[in-house]
């Protein structure tokens, strides 16, 4: 869902549409919900440096970047607002992508696999969805794609499952 200044629903993207998928929420939002659930790892990089070494981390375990979406400075440019230096990688692994359209095309909703990079005061935090959260009981989908990213993420420091 897209968020608001103050973090609520914005007006206009208030249409509810019941999909089999957890519904995602903004994150600290005033209703009190739980964040989605993702993997993450911080680094003391910046933003840039961050960004190569997963790169090349998700490269060796067989994903590709699609897209790349400079949050930041499309914010900046449109609505002259600053949330900071954030990008956001469309990563997929090809194999699983086919795995998973070929038994539920509707999982196409999901990909690319968001891997969004935010910088902080003390570096930059890398995050990805739970594979597991976005699609409940496919295990069989899940539990070998969680790994190749906890394996890409875990080669840049303790990965943290929230």
């Amino acid at each position: 869902m897209c968020c608001g200044s103050d973090g609520d629903v914005a007006p206009q993207h208030k249409l509810a549409i019941q999909v089999p998928y957890q519904q995602l929420e903004c994150k600290g939002n005033k209703q009190g919900r739980e964040p989605m659930q993702s993997l993450s790892v911080q680094t003391t990089k910046p933003l840039p440096e961050a960004e190569a070494m997963i790169r090349t981390q998700l490269s060796e375990v067989g994903f590709g970047i699609l897209s790349e979406i400079d949050l930041g400075a499309t914010l900046a440019a449109k609505l002259n607002q600053s949330i900071g230096n954030m990008k956001i990688l469309g990563a997929c692994n090809p194999q699983f992508a086919y795995e998973a359209l070929t038994t539920d095309r509707s999982v196409a909703l999901l990909l690319p696999c968001n891997v969004v990079l935010d910088e902080t005061d003390t570096g930059t935090r890398i995050s990805i969805p739970s594979p597991e959260a976005l699609m409940p009981g496919r295990q069989d989908i899940t539990e070998p794609v969680t790994d190749l990213l906890m394996t890409a993420l875990g080669a840049l420091g303790d990965v943290i499952i929230s």
